[in-house]
């Protein structure tokens, strides 16, 4: 199942979330972000297309999990959406620690994306089985997000290689050490209280 946001959660709009159950390639991914959103066009009410925090504090929105279909062939998926994030300063009335990774997705890390505000980064963490077949991360990350502007995300995996398209171009290659694990579980939007 997707849960749509929670209370005191990543502060920023997606738009446009896409799944797409294989590997999508440059041509394929072009596709969607030919099409960057207008900030003028956010509203204060819920429509498909838009999760607002803002907007969206007190209300979860889910697809079950049926409808995350698996790919036909292999371990290959593709998630692409528009992100906005707002300047929130350190001082700000963050729920908890500024340091802590901000979860945009969530879904026991199969994939999980989160924002770290300190850093400025975003992350992507993949689960994989380790030697002794104990669930280990690999985390790859795109560096100086640019804040206040619309970026568009594109997060390939296919087997164990993982790219990160930002704004249609590749920010970031690295391969899992293993064979990822992806968790049959819900995947969320945010982080209730972080």
């Amino acid at each position: 199942s997707i849960y749509f946001n929670f209370p005191k959660t990543f502060n920023g709009t997606l738009y446009n979330f896409n799944y797409i159950p294989r590997q999508l390639f440059y041509n394929d991914l072009s596709h969607f972000f030919s099409s960057k959103p207008d900030i003028t066009k956010i509203k204060n009410t819920f429509t498909t297309n838009i999760l607002d925090t803002n907007t969206l504090l007190n209300r979860i929105s889910f697809v079950p999990n049926e409808q995350i279909k698996p790919s036909e062939k292999g371990l290959k998926f593709t998630y692409t959406m528009w992100i906005f994030i707002r300047n929130t300063p350190e001082n700000a009335m963050w729920n908890n620690n500024y340091n802590f990774k901000k979860y945009i997705i969530k879904k026991n890390a199969s994939p999980d994306i989160s924002y770290t505000p300190s850093k400025n980064t975003l992350n992507i963490d993949i689960a994989y089985k380790d030697e002794l077949n104990e669930t280990s991360v690999h985390t790859t990350t795109v560096k100086n997000i640019k804040q206040q502007t619309w970026i568009h995300l594109g997060v390939v995996l296919n087997g164990k290689n993982i790219n990160i398209f930002t704004n249609g171009q590749l920010s970031n290659s690295s391969d899992v050490p293993n064979v990822p694990f992806i968790y049959n579980k819900n995947l969320y939007f945010g982080d209730e209280n972080n």
